[in-house]
């Protein structure tokens, strides 16, 4: 029997179900076994007053990502919430019992993470230019 969650990705758009069933994902995109996923990638980010969680699955032909944007204040209990919420559950229990030791990773890797990297840096520098220009006029 499949596990089916549905919810609405983002604010303006429809909803997405996603079935988990005999160890394969079926979702919008297309169906991945989960016995192709190498490792998994957490991301829960607030951009203003919104929040965007994404679960990345990292397999042989690419990444398929489970992603759902929010209010940043929006309660726990809100129904999309708690459907992504539940997904993620049940990918995380269906891939350990596949594989107890696939490697997760919090956060944005790679070039997203250096890229934000680099904007923090260079608001740095331009707050103590500016900063260091109005004390010497």
């Amino acid at each position: 029997m499949a596990d089916v969650f549905a919810f609405r990705p983002a604010p303006l758009r429809g909803p997405q179900e996603w079935q988990l069933e005999d160890g394969r994902l079926h979702g919008p995109s297309g169906t991945l076994a989960l016995d192709r996923v190498r490792r998994l990638r957490l991301v829960d980010r607030r951009y203003g007053d919104a929040r965007m969680l994404r679960l990345d699955l990292i397999h042989d032909g690419g990444t398929l990502d489970v992603s759902l944007t929010i209010g940043a204040l929006a309660p726990d209990e809100t129904p999309d919430l708690a459907a992504w919420s539940g997904l993620v559950a049940a990918l995380g229990h269906a891939l350990s019992a596949r594989d107890p030791g696939l490697e997760v990773e919090i956060g944005e890797g790679g070039l997203a993470g250096w890229g934000m990297f680099v904007v923090g840096l260079l608001s740095l520098l331009a707050g103590l230019g500016i900063g260091l220009g109005a004390a010497m006029s």
